[in-house]
């Protein structure tokens, strides 16, 4: 029998093995390189070189110790040549890229790598999937790579609150040169480099026209320029002297004397407190804006002012909460609050939520949402007095940064950084309105990266303007904006902004969580990884995302 009469007799559903095991071994293969770019970043080594060894006794590993997930189980978790223990999170990182990997594969194209797609995968699917893997693939290798350069920032940010740019930039690399080059490509083949990639979508990313696309070359053109300014020297580098001012710090704490019992520390809970205090108000705010504007047309504008209001809301509830908390040893008032059962502080948490978000819903769902919000609110500032505070060193970690003294000042010199992409994105808007073109459609995809890259960034750099100014210590760290920024350059700019309004509640979520199962005890996490969490949420539950604004808004949302 020859080998087209086995495909023949073969069930059509298990064709679609091979490219299910093709994209999780590659998946696999992505996680395992996630475990060198973790280990070897956050070291200042070279990714490359040294080849894999081991960290106990420096043996060079093979092929066979290096193969993904099985490596590790054959070897029963154990060098091989030194017998040490090898840390089991090589494996799960590897087997969750994979699952990550062919989990993004079965949404976006159920007929091809699902055996029998279930009823209403096809809805699931984005519009630009329905022309096929054959015609899109250059997509799923853009989120491919997306997503695996979230996974990586968000091993390394979880661990040293810091991102290497190398990553996000990584990202937004592959981006901006797929988007173009695969329309150009499609274009070329087609014969036609207007024409848009099908009836159902025009292309896989929002793409700009007009006004929008004169912001993205102009906003993009600016961008290098200020890079350049900033590489010459014109423009001063934010932060430059944050090096030598930490080991002056570091120095005169090692000379100074112990510090009194009720000496004033850190605390990461506290600064946690402050940002979620901060970020609620301006999401639910948000949708009553939006709700508002969208009686009188205007639902755009509406949601912003809304969100302003909220940002002055949280500006003053965050001033509430004190970044600094006295030590809890000394303080019987904490000693009251560790004696406190752990069942005071879930009521605290759940109660509020679902108190006003039922009674909210009675009135509409839109109303039902707000009111969730602001219960969430009022759980966290209830949290400052139901939960216990933990105090954390100031040797290390974020309190160290967050006490650098001239935060308000560095922010003058991101904000002289950010006036020419300002200047000329406004400037391009212009232009475009006087002299309006047809761009080919590989145009269009570029200036749809662009622009999703400059409103990712655009997002989280005005929180941290804001914050920084009005709180004065460094509030969100630049790896964020890079990290948001690469998710724009992507996915285009609806999908950033609809993550970062999201993150905001996993980072309740993960409080709430680490609450109830540590009885209280605090874990602080750096806002990278929610913010990735976010975006691989978004990534594949889209069109609950669509559901979810239509219910607020009581008409049809289609997301861009």
């Amino acid at each position: 029998m020859n080998a087209h009469a086995i495909a023949f007799s073969l069930p059509a559903s298990w064709l679609a093995v091979p490219p299910m095991v093709f994209v999780a071994m590659v998946g696999a293969c992505v996680g395992s390189f996630i475990n060198v770019l973790v280990y070897r970043l956050p070291r200042g080594e070279g990714i490359w070189s040294p080849p894999s060894r081991c960290p106990s006794c420096g043996t060079r590993l093979t092929w066979r110790e290096n193969f993904p997930v099985l490596g590790w189980v054959f070897l029963g978790g154990r060098c091989r040549f030194c017998r040490s223990k090898i840390s089991p999170e090589y494996p799960l990182i590897e087997a969750a890229t994979a699952a990550a990997f062919l989990g993004l594969f079965l949404v976006w194209f159920p007929g091809v790598g699902a055996l029998s797609p279930p009823t209403g995968a096809a809805a699931q699917a984005p519009n630009w999937a329905r022309a096929g893997l054959g015609a899109t693939w250059p997509m799923l290798l853009i989120a491919f790579t997306l997503v695996g350069s979230l996974l990586a920032m968000t091993l390394i940010d979880a661990r040293t609150f810091t991102i290497p740019l190398v990553l996000p930039w990584a990202a937004t690399a592959v981006a901006m040169a797929a988007h173009p080059l695969h329309a150009l490509a499609l274009g070329a083949a087609r014969g036609d480099l207007h024409r848009p990639l099908s009836l159902a979508s025009h292309w896989t990313i929002p793409t700009p026209t007009g006004a929008a696309l004169g912001a993205a070359i102009g906003g993009g053109a600016g961008l290098a320029l200020s890079l350049v300014l900033l590489r010459i020297g014109w423009i001063p580098r934010s932060f430059a002297d944050f090096d030598r001012w930490a080991e002056e710090a570091k120095a005169a704490s090692a000379g100074a004397p112990a510090a009194p019992v009720e000496e004033e520390v850190f605390s990461l809970r506290a600064l946690l407190l402050r940002t979620l205090l901060f970020t609620g108000p301006a999401v639910g705010l948000m949708v009553v804006g939006f709700l508002i504007g969208e009686r009188f047309g205007r639902p755009m504008p509406g949601m912003l002012m809304g969100a302003l209001a909220g940002l002055v809301v949280g500006a003053l509830l965050r001033a509430a909460v004190p970044v600094s908390n006295p030590t809890m040893a000394a303080s019987p008032a904490a000693e009251t609050r560790r004696a406190r059962p752990a069942a005071l502080g879930l009521l605290a948490d759940v109660l509020p939520p679902l108190f006003l978000g039922g009674a909210g819903w009675l009135i509409g769902p839109g109303q039902g949402l707000f009111g969730v919000g602001v219960g969430m609110t009022l759980s966290v500032a209830g949290r400052r007095w139901t939960a216990p505070e933990e105090v954390e060193s100031t040797d290390d970690g974020p309190p160290h940064w967050l006490a650098y003294p001239h935060a308000r000042r560095e922010m003058i010199k991101e904000l002289a950084f950010l006036l020419p992409p300002t200047l000329l994105a406004v400037l391009g808007v212009w232009v475009f309105r006087l002299h309006p073109i047809d761009p080919p459609l590989w145009v269009e995809a570029l200036g749809g990266s662009v622009l999703g890259y400059l409103a990712g960034g655009a997002v989280v750099w005005a929180i941290r303007l804001l914050a920084s100014l009005a709180f004065g210590s460094e509030a969100m760290g630049l790896g964020d904006v890079h990290l948001m920024a690469a998710v724009g350059a992507a996915l285009g700019w609806a999908d950033p902004l609809l993550a970062f309004a999201v993150a905001p509640l996993l980072g309740l979520g993960w409080t709430m969580m680490v609450y109830v199962f540590r009885g209280g005890a605090s874990a602080a996490l750096p806002y990278g990884p929610h913010l990735a969490v976010a975006t691989l949420a978004v990534m594949i539950a889209h069109p609950q995302f669509e559901r979810l604004l239509a219910g607020i808004s009581g008409g049809v949302i289609r997301l861009p």
